[in-house]
C-alpha cells in the first residue's frame, strides 16, 4: 500500500488548503512587492520634482513681473542693435570720410581700409512666434578705416565729438599728428573704426550717396543755345 492511501480525506483536504493559501500568500507577497517598489519609485520622483514644482510655482506667482523685465531687456536690446548695421561696405567708410570733411573741416589726404575683423561671437534669442524662441549664431564684426589729414585743433576735437555722436557705433581707434610751425595746423593719421553684425535680420541700408557731376557735354564751348 502506497503513502498516498494511508493519508485520510481529511487530511488531504488540509493540505490542499494548505496548498492553496502557500500559493495565495506568494502571489500576495509577489504583488505586493512590485507595487511597493512602484510606490517607492513614484514617491522618489516625486521628492526629486518637488523643488522643481516649488521653484515653477515662484515663476508662476512672478510671471507678470517676468514679462515686464523680458519685455524691458528686449527694448533695450533692440536699441543697442540699431546701433549696429548688417554690414560696412567701403562706400560707407568713404561717405564717413566725406562727411568729416564737410562737416567738420580737415582735409583728408589717403583713405586705406582693413580687412574685416572679427570681434564676438554670440547667440542671439529669436521669437519665431508667440511663445516660441529659438537662437541664432551673431558675430560682431570690424571693419577699421585709416586716413592722412591736416586740420586745426579745434578741429580735432571736433573730430572726437563728431565720430562718437553718430547713430551708427563708430570709435576713434588711434591720432597720431604733428604739430606744423608754417602753417599752424596739425597733420598726421587716423584710424576710425566701424562695426557690424552678421546674422541678424535686418537689412543693409545703403548709403546715400549724392551724385557726381562728370563733366559737360561741350567741352570746347562750340554749341550754344538760345
Amino acid at each position: 500500500m502506497t503513502a498516498m492511501s494511508t493519508i485520510s480525506k481529511r487530511d488531504r483536504m488540509l493540505l490542499m488548503i494548505l496548498a492553496g493559501i502557500v500559493v495565495f500568500i506568494g502571489l500576495y507577497l509577489g504583488v505586493y512587492n512590485r507595487f511597493v517598489s512602484m510606490r517607492d519609485t513614484v514617491l522618489a520622483e516625486i521628492d526629486e520634482m518637488t523643488p522643481r514644482l516649488e521653484t515653477l510655482r515662484e515663476y508662476a506667482a512672478n510671471q507678470a513681473k517676468y514679462q515686464a523685465e523680458i519685455e524691458a531687456a528686449k527694448t533695450v536690446i533692440d536699441t543697442l542693435r540699431a546701433e549696429f548695421p548688417r554690414e560696412v561696405r567701403p562706400e560707407d567708410l568713404i561717405m564717413l570720410s566725406t562727411q568729416l570733411e564737410d562737416d567738420v573741416g580737415m582735409t583728408i589726404g589717403t583713405v586705406s581700409f582693413a580687412k574685416p575683423v572679427a570681434v564676438l561671437e554670440f547667440n542671439n534669442v529669436v521669437e519665431k512666434e508667440a511663445g516660441s524662441y529659438q537662437t541664432a549664431p551673431v558675430t560682431a564684426w570690424n571693419k577699421a578705416m585709416s586716413l592722412s589729414c591736416t586740420l586745426t585743433y579745434p578741429q580735432l576735437k571736433e573730430t572726437v565729438r563728431y565720430l562718437y555722436s553718430l547713430p551708427l557705433a563708430t570709435t576713434l581707434e588711434a591720432v597720431s599728428v604733428s604739430y606744423d610751425s608754417s602753417t599752424g595746423e596739425l597733420f598726421g593719421s587716423m584710424s576710425v573704426n566701424k562695426y557690424y553684425m552678421t546674422g541678424i535680420d535686418d537689412a543693409y541700408q545703403e548709403t546715400q550717396i549724392p551724385p557726381v557731376s562728370q563733366g559737360t557735354p561741350n567741352i570746347f564751348g562750340s554749341i550754344t543755345t538760345e
